[in-house]
């Protein structure tokens, strides 16, 4: 900095009462390459902050970190913010990162202007402590600039304002800016870790140096020592056991322990503490420093988040594209190209689609190929490691099982409850309707258990297509794969279209009148752009960082789920007993005609097994996160539709806004509002999960080659897909833009139904049959028996339809129903066993869940069954005139490199010792 700037900044000093410490931090002090600013950037330690500010000092300890900021303080025409903190918080915050607030701010480059305490010699400490926090974050081997740049990040993991409010070149730009500052800061603790053998440097030429480290068990708990005491005793606590020393008798950690599961432990604290002491700060600040500022200091940051936004797109599709336009050539070049590439290779590089020539040779050949393929069962080798391969870089794992929780919330939760409670109450169920919500949860638990032990068992991110494929073949993972794109793009294009209507209804206008009206023909006249930004925005959220959406996805689902407690209170609360008389108004024929409907309000459950390729532990956290989730729900589903049946009666109840009028009725008109943002709240986070796990689904379809691996491709910097996600999203957001979907909306039931139904034919085969193990005989009488399963659930539902108060056609079905999974269970062995988390009640389970959805696709309309046979057709012709093909020669470049591995084992056996 240079000399002449200090006078002015102690001018502004003068202006306020004494101060023991004081620092000057910013991007205006040091500026960051182009990042320029006016605004000067204080944190004053004081004895006594009552004298300052007494009332906000009072917010600024209850809600914030115990630091009070004042931004856009004018003085001498220059813009100041400073902020005000007890000197013993600001010490304890140092010395032991209590919120790693401040702490965190004094690890970068700062100007001391005052320091009557000496609070710069006990930075050292802190900044120790982040040298060794960043070497336990980062690899064995990197440059200088990496390591600043993991130290500047250590106090943003897990700020929430980084999501949206921040440039999000931040860091580089800090570390770029001032890295002689770094050098001067950090230069002797490098040294120091040098001498103690933990650090290896070596000079790049550039006054820069990289760096080696040992990443052993003794590094470790060397680096680990390092750190504040709080955060080391959290380490060892979590990954150390504790042995007595022989003659003291005081305890002793001993750390046996990975590199690697040092930083995961600490990666995991600060993120934790960074988020709770962002969100304090930020809610203190809008209250001390008022409304007005503080939507100003939040506009301007947002401003900033958004030019780095612009500057980062055209980087990447502008400057990237030229470069590697231009370094096209060898193969390595073809690395450096990156992720953005769009040559025929990339959509088409198999063999039959080299020339026209060789596809008219391949569909010559089509007959030999659907017989090799359509019953040709992947496995989970190729499923693992081959396909996976096809994606060039890894999704990052990130999600845990609290992850996965939020996701079951966020994907299941949306406007279901709260538009088919009162509607199925009202016409067919009465009070039962609660009991509807029963049976409903019980058949999609069913396939939850269904669900769970597959992405155990084979955690990659193609879910449903990919579990079939393992146990059905080609064909059968082929029809999921049409039905779940096309699930994908209607779904979302109708979530989004009712996100409008709510959002219109919420500001009290008609639900058409956000819409454009035009001269179109009907179902197609109003057009919906806000439905189709809404998509566009939550698809990019998504591309962003699947750990990212996950936070918001948490905050949304968090508010959603308190719209929900609220709901259930309130409704209690307004309780009347009689309410409940008569419960069964429409007898059990009513409980389960609502029962049909009201399912519906489970869907979207799987997108949690399409995660299992980046969750850290699948085996463990994947259970957790579907039955977890699905119970909750289940119990919360039933809460709210007891509340509101013992709130109003089921006669009086309005179909379309059954709690908005309930709560009217019982002098509550302003819940109204509160109940259409829960719903608005739930579709939002259904469009963020339904990004995720919908691209997840396509980039695996891509992996297979069913549709161009193109779209498999994973950034390497984001861990996301990205084609994939624009794949799903561009079509839904055009859908979603001219279609009302009146036609098109019951397509998503029979296809959800269908693919369940076939998951739990796939564990009954995988259960019972392996091949080249199950004789064929027994082979025989597995299909058969599958088959009366499938024929007799078939049986049920048809009679239910025909003669919904007769009786005697279920003492056929029910009973060959019965017989059948019977003989199942009685004469055939259990050819393979779950290595971790299994489905109970093997066959009786997966048999139950294959009549419960086939006696719910039963209920469907016929024009339902037409249209899906419609869509169906369409994709067997796409398959056979494209997907067979792709996958024949997918699977032959498969054998050629699994022969050429088996070879080599065998070279290596038969080779000669010396």
């Amino acid at each position: 900095m240079d000399a002449e700037k200090i006078p002015d900044h102690t001018s502004f000093l003068d202006t306020l009462p004494p101060v023991e410490f004081a620092c000057i931090y910013g991007s205006s002090l040091h500026p960051n390459n182009s990042d320029k600013t006016s605004m000067i950037d204080y944190i004053l330690g004081v004895a006594n902050p009552q004298q300052w500010h007494t009332e906000i000092t009072g917010v600024a300890d209850h809600i914030g970190v115990r630091i009070h900021f004042n931004p856009f303080v004018s003085h001498r025409d220059r813009m100041f913010k400073y902020g005000v903190v007890r000197m013993n918080d600001l010490v304890r915050d140092i010395s032991g990162w209590e919120s790693f607030y401040l702490s965190g701010r004094l690890q970068k480059p700062v100007n001391v202007v005052v320091d009557k305490s000496e609070i710069e010699k006990l930075n050292s400490v802190n900044l120790k402590a982040a040298t060794a926090a960043a070497l336990l974050l980062l690899p064995s081997k990197f440059s200088e600039e990496e390591l600043y740049a993991k130290i500047c990040s250590l106090s943003y993991m897990g700020d929430l304002r980084m999501l949206f409010a921040e440039d999000r070149n931040k860091v580089r730009k800090i570390v770029q800016g001032q890295f002689e500052l770094f050098q001067q800061m950090y230069n002797p603790f490098i040294e120091e870790f040098a001498a103690e053998d933990l650090l290896r440097t070596s000079s790049s030429g550039d006054q820069k140096l990289n760096l080696i480290q040992d990443c052993g068990p003794s590094t470790t708990c060397s680096l680990v020592s390092s750190l504040p005491l709080p955060l080391r005793c959290r380490t060892r606590m979590k990954l150390g056991e504790k042995k007595p020393i022989d003659e003291s008798g005081r305890a002793a950690q001993r750390l046996a322990i990975k590199k690697e599961e040092a930083a995961d432990c600490i990666r995991k604290t600060l993120r934790r503490k960074v988020m709770v002491s962002s969100a304090r700060q930020a809610v203190a600040g809008l209250l001390t420093a008022g409304a007005v500022h503080g939507v100003k200091y939040v506009g301007s940051k947002m401003k900033k988040a958004w030019r780095s936004w612009r500057c980062f797109t055209a980087h990447n599709l502008g400057l990237i594209w030229s470069r590697n336009s231009a370094e096209m050539g060898t193969e390595s070049d073809v690395e450096q190209r990156s992720y953005w590439r769009f040559s025929k290779q990339d959509f088409f590089p198999e063999k039959s689609f080299e020339n026209l020539s060789s596809y008219a040779a391949a569909l010559s050949q089509t007959k030999l190929r659907l017989k090799d393929r359509v019953l040709s069962r992947s496995d989970e080798t190729t499923e693992l490691v081959y396909l996976r391969r096809q994606s060039e870089h890894s999704m990052k794992r990130q999600l845990n099982w609290w992850d996965l929780i939020w996701f079951g919330f966020g994907s299941v939760i949306g406007t279901g409850i709260f538009v088919l409670t009162g509607q199925e109450a009202h016409d067919h169920a009465g009070p039962a309707i609660v009991l509807s919500y029963v049976a409903s949860g019980i058949s999609a638990m069913l396939s939850v258990f269904c669900y769970t032990e597959f992405a155990v068992e084979i955690p990659v991110a193609g879910g449903s297509f990919a579990y079939l494929r393992v146990e059905l073949g080609d064909l059968a993972a082929f029809i999921a794969a049409g039905n779940i794109l096309l699930e994908s793009i209607i779904g979302g294009a109708a979530v989004a279209r009712g996100w409008t209507s709510y959002f219109t209804t919420l500001l009290d206008r008609h639900p058409n009148s956000l819409r454009i009206h035009t001269n179109l023909a009907d179902g197609f006249d109003l057009l919906d752009p806000l439905a189709a930004g809404i998509l566009l925005l939550a698809a990019t959220i998504a591309i962003t960082s699947a750990k990212k959406t996950s936070y918001l996805n948490w905050i949304a689902s968090a508010v959603n789920t308190a719209v929900i407690i609220f709901v259930i209170v309130a409704g209690f609360a307004h309780a009347d007993a009689s309410n409940l008389r008569p419960f069964f108004p429409y007898e059990a024929t009513g409980v389960f005609q609502a029962a049909a409907i009201v399912y519906f309000a489970y869907g979207g459950f799987d997108n949690i097994a399409t995660m299992a390729e980046e969750t850290k532990n699948p085996q463990r956290d994947i259970p957790i996160g579907l039955l977890g989730s699905m119970s909750l729900i289940t119990v919360i589903y039933c809460l709210m539709a007891l509340s509101l049946v013992m709130m109003q009666s089921y006669t009086e109840l309005d179909t379309n806004a059954a709690y908005s009028i309930a709560f009217q009725n019982v002098g509550m008109k302003w819940a109204k509002y509160l109940v259409d943002l829960g719903a608005l709240k739930g579709m939002t986070t259904v469009l963020l999960v339904g990004a995720l796990g919908q691209a997840r689904y396509t980039t695996h379809i891509a992996r297979s080659h069913m549709i161009p691996p193109f779209f498999a491709l994973v950034h390497p910097k984001t861990g996301t897909p990205i084609y994939a996600t624009l794949l799903v999203t561009i079509p839904s957001a055009v859908v979603a833009l001219f279609s009302s979907l009146d036609v098109l909306a019951s397509l998503l039931s029979v296809s959800t139904l269908f693919i369940f139904m076939m998951m739990a034919v796939a564990l009954l085969v995988r259960r019972y049959y392996m091949p080249g193990v199950t004789p064929r005989a027994n082979v025989a009488i597995l299909a058969a028996f599958v088959l009366l399963i499938i024929a007799s659930s078939m049986g049920t539902s048809a009679y239910w339809g025909l003669k919904q108060g007769g009786w005697v056609g279920y003492t056929v079905t029910v009973p060959v129903w019965f017989a059948a999974t019977l003989g199942i269970a009685v004469m055939l062995p259990q050819e393979r066993a779950p290595k971790v988390w299994g489905v109970p009640l093997v066959p009786w389970l997966p048999s139950l869940s294959i009549a419960m959805n086939v006696f719910l696709m039963g209920s469907l309309s016929g024009a339902t069954f037409v249209r899906f046979g419609v869509c169906t057709w369409i994709m067997l012709m796409y398959y056979v005139l494209f997907g067979v093909h792709a996958t024949y020669d997918m699977a032959q470049q498969i054998k050629v490199e699994t022969a050429k591995i088996e070879d080599e084992e065998e070279g290596e056996e038969v080779k000669p010792t010396p």
